[in-house]
């Protein structure tokens, strides 16, 4: 997938499809402004398990480490959506595409 590809998604998925004019991109993949935004929104969805929870991790006490980000819902996990990357701004974004992919596909049939 592309970054447009995957900003197009979270802008959709944030219905700011037509707030923004052509000419000015939202880069969502290198604003962290903006992606807390789509974070926030993801949280405060409700599944038949509760609340959705993020979690961040940046370890930075050994560089080998990737930064990773994943959400879940309820108290096991479940419907785990993880990515990790070099760049904490990257596992976060790739962590809500792939969350709101699995959301619009199965999580809202249930």
């Amino acid at each position: 997938m592309t970054i447009q590809e995957g900003n197009k998604i979270l802008i959709d998925f944030m219905g700011w499809k037509n707030n923004f004019p052509a000419q000015y991109p939202i880069e969502l993949h290198t604003s962290w402004e903006k992606l807390m935004c789509v974070v926030e929104k993801i949280e405060n969805i409700e599944t038949e398990y509760g609340g959705v929870e993020s979690h961040i991790l940046s370890p930075t006490w050994n560089k080998k480490i990737k930064n990773e980000c994943f959400f879940w819902a309820g108290d096991e996990i479940r419907n785990i959506t993880d990515t990790k990357t070099d760049s904490k701004i990257e596992a976060v974004w790739g962590a809500c595409v792939k969350f709101i992919i699995d959301y619009n596909n199965h999580l809202t049939k249930l």
